[in-house]
């Protein structure tokens, strides 16, 4: 029998008072730990917020007096961005809103990214952060842009001005999806606005090639809406042979939401004839988010994936089978069988699955003793 292992010790959390007086301290290493502190659950923050404000704003300017700032100097500006977060977004004052965006100034992208994703979540957009967040959008680090975007979709006409000195600013190779599907956001609901901005990006897919530039272009288009055929082009493009290309236009389909919901009939028909686990997968992500009709699904490709497929694509037909569970019972059975079959790691996937369809677990429990 494998040791008992001890259990960990229960974590109490502080008090107000305790945690303002350690966010207060002018020891770092104090403070680090009321970063922490303030991510437990349960803990205070709503009561804190001021002097958190102000702990992570001295943080900053500490990283920014070091000559080489510690690796624990680094994790405390992460832990202040993620605690700035979780407050709750009435409570959140303007001393919150210039510590992230100090944050943001940052040279750490995880800090960076942290911020943004806090400022989301508060609904917060302070003018101060729209030159930073155009910036993220950038970024190397996919994480980081989808966080800058996230920030940025709360009020994208007041990034308007940064987003096009950013666009301005970079080259081709590295125009992202991000950058420009929020600078077609910045547009509004203004129709002159949209055209100026589509018929800039329309003279720029001339010269740019399919990736980045050539999909980013065609995800900013058809957020615009002014016609179908971008969004019929990123169709098009998930069928590319060249498996890059083709997954990057599949991801920025389920980029557009509710946008693009006519563009599951033909994501269906590409998965209906894919071999592909790693395309069928994000083909059934972005579909099960589009909403599909239980009469538009394929029924028997389902069956067929989930009973002989892969796991990765066995697991993927799964989920789009799950959309419509009532409209798809009959699928309960192939679950079954491949159950009996399927690999441990495939197994709790069929389960949760079965129970979906069938409405009663794959195997009954135990009968007591």
């Amino acid at each position: 029998m494998p040791p008992e292992v001890a259990a960990l010790p229960r974590l109490t959390v502080w008090d107000a008072a305790t945690l303002r007086a350690q966010l207060e301290s002018t020891d770092p290493t104090t403070v680090l730990r009321a970063f922490a502190m303030c991510l437990q659950p349960g803990a205070p923050i709503d009561a804190v917020t001021v002097p958190l404000a102000h702990a992570a704003q001295r943080a900053c300017d500490q990283v920014r007096a070091a000559e080489a700032p510690r690796p624990e100097d680094t994790v405390a500006l992460q832990l202040a961005a993620a605690s700035l977060g979780q407050i709750t977004p009435d409570q959140a004052g303007a001393e919150v809103d210039a510590s992230l965006c100090a944050l943001l100034a940052m040279d750490d992208v995880t800090t960076r990214t942290h911020a943004a994703h806090a400022l989301w979540r508060l609904g917060r957009l302070p003018a101060a952060a729209t030159g930073p967040l155009a910036r993220m959008l950038v970024e190397s680090d996919g994480a980081a842009r989808k966080a800058a975007a996230l920030a940025a979709s709360r009020n994208a006409p007041l990034l308007a001005n940064d987003l096009v000195a950013t666009v301005q600013a970079t080259p081709h190779e590295r125009w992202t999806v991000e950058l420009l599907d929020t600078l077609a956001r910045s547009a509004g609901d203004d129709r002159a606005r949209k055209r100026a901005v589509e018929k800039f990006l329309l003279d720029q897919a001339k010269a740019v090639p399919r990736l980045p530039a050539g999909v980013a272009i065609l995800t900013a288009v058809a957020r615009l809406g002014l016609s179908g055929q971008a969004l019929s082009t990123l169709c098009a493009l998930a069928a590319d042979a060249d498996a890059a290309v083709a997954l990057a236009a599949i991801a920025a389909i389920g980029q557009l939401g509710e946008a693009a919901r006519t563009a599951r009939t033909p994501l269906l028909e590409i998965l209906a004839r894919l071999d592909d686990p790693e395309r069928e997968e994000a083909i059934c992500r972005v579909v099960v988010g589009l909403k599909p009709e239980a009469d538009e699904l394929p029924v028997a490709r389902l069956a067929q994936r989930i009973g002989e497929g892969t796991d990765r694509a066995a697991a993927a037909h799964c989920l789009l089978a799950t959309t419509n569970v009532g409209a798809l019972r009959e699928l309960a059975r192939v679950v079954k069988l491949r159950h009996e079959r399927a690999s441990e790691a495939l197994k709790p996937v069929l389960a949760a699955t079965y129970e979906r369809l069938a409405g009663e677990p794959l195997t009954p429990p135990a009968a007591a003793l």
